[in-house]
């Protein structure tokens, strides 16, 4: 199955599975599950989620919502445009 953009968000954050479950207070394989799109976080957890990936709510949402169904060219890119900024990914 494919990846989800919680993967990617963690992998840029450059947390492993075990750290980011125990900051969510949920088991790693919980963890697995949703990056692997077989789970989704419930109210409490998306908002754990954001906040230990360092993200705003309305930001994760965007990018969840965003990126199901694109190709990870374009979730590299999402990722990297919320990370950057376009303007300065443009000039580069």
């Amino acid at each position: 199955m494919d990846k989800t953009i919680y993967y990617y968000l963690r992998v840029l954050r450059k947390k492993d599975v075990k750290e980011l479950a125990d900051e969510l207070l949920v088991s790693p394989s919980y963890v697995n599950a949703i990056e692997n799109g077989k789970k989704e976080p419930s109210v409490r957890l998306f908002r754990d989620y954001a906040n230990a990936l360092g993200l705003k709510q309305e930001t994760l949402k965007r990018l969840v919502n965003n990126s199901k169904h694109m190709s990870i060219e374009k979730i590299i890119y999402l990722l990297l445009k919320e990370s950057f900024g376009e303007e300065e990914l443009e000039s580069k």
